[in-house]
C-alpha cells in the first residue's frame, strides 16, 4: 500500500469519503463529487488495464456521471426554488 502513495499525488477512498459525509466535512455536493472521482481516476491509473479494479473503475466512474448529469437535469422538479 505504501507504493500507492508514491505514485498517487491525491490519494482517496471511499471509507474517508463517507467518514467525511458523516461529519459534515464537505460543504458543496461538489466538493464530494471530486473526491469520489477521484477515488475511481486514481484506481484507473494505479491498476493494469482491464484489471477487475480498473474495469469496476471505469463503470463507476460513468455511472457517477450519469447520475450526476440526470440528478442535474432533474433538479428542477425536485427543488423548484433552483429554478
Amino acid at each position: 500500500m505504501s507504493h500507492l502513495f508514491q505514485v498517487i499525488p491525491e490519494p482517496r477512498c471511499l471509507n474517508n469519503v463517507k467518514a467525511g459525509l458523516d461529519k459534515g466535512r464537505y460543504k458543496e455536493a461538489t466538493d464530494v463529487y471530486t473526491d469520489i472521482s477521484l477515488v475511481f481516476w486514481n484506481a484507473l491509473y494505479y491498476n493494469e488495464p482491464g484489471s477487475g479494479i480498473a474495469t469496476d473503475a471505469e463503470t463507476l466512474k460513468v455511472l457517477l456521471f450519469c447520475w450526476c448529469f440526470v440528478t442535474e437535469a432533474l433538479m428542477p422538479y425536485i427543488d423548484p426554488a433552483r429554478n
